[in-house]
């Protein structure tokens, strides 16, 4: 068994939204993501794993709400059937001054 770890992200000063590449995962069992942030002091967002079998159409598989300054966030993910992953980040008010996400993954 393989166990890796990838940085997705690694950004400053995203004000919109972002989605990362996509990482492909045909051969894993599962993954998880983590995410640090810092921002302002009205920052109100969200995080989105979305996963998709043909790098085209993109469905949500977990999402989380963010507010505040800084945080993180750990999203973990079992029997993953599908072709790649990404993370989808929006910003609905304020500026994210720093992010970071990674993937941790295992399989083969």
């Amino acid at each position: 068994m393989r166990i890796s770890d990838f940085t997705l992200l690694d950004t400053t000063n995203l004000i919109i939204e972002t989605n990362t590449d996509a990482f492909q995962i045909e051969h894993l069992l599962g993954y998880s993501v983590s995410i640090v942030f810092t921002g302002n002091t009205n920052l109100t967002g969200s995080f989105v794993v979305q996963a998709s079998n043909d790098d085209t159409n993109w469905a949500d598989v977990t999402s989380s709400a963010f507010s505040g300054t800084s945080g993180n966030c750990i999203f973990n993910v079992s029997d993953t059937f599908y072709k790649s992953v990404r993370l989808k980040i929006k910003v609905d008010t304020g500026t994210m001054l720093t992010v970071a996400a990674k993937i941790y993954t295992k399989g083969w």
